[in-house]
């Protein structure tokens, strides 16, 4: 359906206001995700690392109050919900499990090492080293609310995407007063010249730009469209006095004519009329009769 060029245009600039929004905060967001969640694996390989070394003389020693007490301090980390020290045999040696969480196994598995994510957690293995020596291994288990950063995070977009539709409209409002403002004074203009046939119309030039330059020539269009209307006009105006004049003197000749020949007719002598050329454009009854008798 056809719109308003102020409609378009508005449309237009809040369509690629909110376009270059949406990619540049899906980027951001993507990129933003990558970010956390490498700083989260750092954090807990950081944290793994502390536990490790902590731990270390507990299990030299074997010392497992110490090695619980180190591992109750991890209440202080909501985002670490299960740790484990386990011995070099794989045997559990001290645990924390926090509320809700379940136990961490038994026995470590053979192939539970390095880091694994999966969704919004994380399982984490350490190996416990001192002094070159293989003493047992740390695990980890940790949550962290990627959700809640991405409800965050989208709750700021909003709030920029508000913030970027109101310029937005802002500046569609100064466009359509720099742009289609003319544009709609001389469609305007067009329709009262169509409508009305009042040449003498013309639109406001309010800028020196190609909007102005647009004006200009659409005011110089009008003024050759008046100027060849009113010569139009005057010439109709001539030639309809012509014509009238033309007529009016057809009927002045034709009533000279009939009156003419009612003359001829009437009187006791013949008449005739020629024209410039010496051909008889009228005879009256008795010159014809005349005529035929000398033959």
């Amino acid at each position: 359906p056809w719109r308003s060029i102020p409609a378009e245009l508005l449309f237009l600039v809040l369509g690629i206001t909110a376009a270059a929004l949406l990619v540049a905060g899906f980027a951001m967001l993507s990129h933003d995700l990558s970010v956390y969640r490498q700083s989260w694996i750092e954090d807990m390989n950081t944290e793994a690392a502390i536990l490790a070394r902590s731990t270390a003389p507990a299990l030299a020693f074997g010392d497992r109050t110490a090695a619980q007490r180190y591992l109750n301090a991890l209440q202080a980390r909501e985002a670490v919900t299960v740790a484990a020290v386990y011995e070099q045999s794989g045997a559990i040696y001290a645990e924390y499990v926090s509320e809700g969480q379940t136990a961490p196994p038994s026995q470590l598995p053979s192939d539970a090492t390095g880091t694994q994510v999966n969704g919004e957690n994380l399982e984490l293995t350490a190996r416990i080293v001192q002094n070159g020596e293989f003493l047992g291994t740390i695990y980890l288990r940790a949550h962290y609310d990627v959700s809640g950063r991405v409800k965050a995070y989208i709750t700021i977009f909003a709030l920029i995407m508000a913030g970027s539709m109101v310029v937005a409209l802002l500046l569609s409002a100064v466009l359509q007063r720099i742009i289609t403002t003319p544009l709609d004074a001389m469609a305007d203009i067009a329709r009262r010249v169509i409508d009305d046939h009042d040449y003498s119309q013309r639109a406001r030039k309010s800028t020196d730009d190609e909007v102005g330059v647009v004006v200009d020539a659409f005011n110089k269009m009008l003024d050759e469209v008046e100027l060849r209307t009113r010569a139009l006009e005057s010439a109709n105006r001539t030639l309809k006095d012509e014509v009238t004049t033309r007529k009016e003197a057809e009927v002045a000749l034709r009533a000279s004519e009939k009156l003419y020949r009612a003359i001829g007719e009437s009187i006791d002598y013949g008449v005739w009329i020629c024209d410039s050329e010496g051909k008889t454009t009228y005879a009256s009854l008795r010159t014809a009769c005349a005529r035929l008798l000398n033959r």
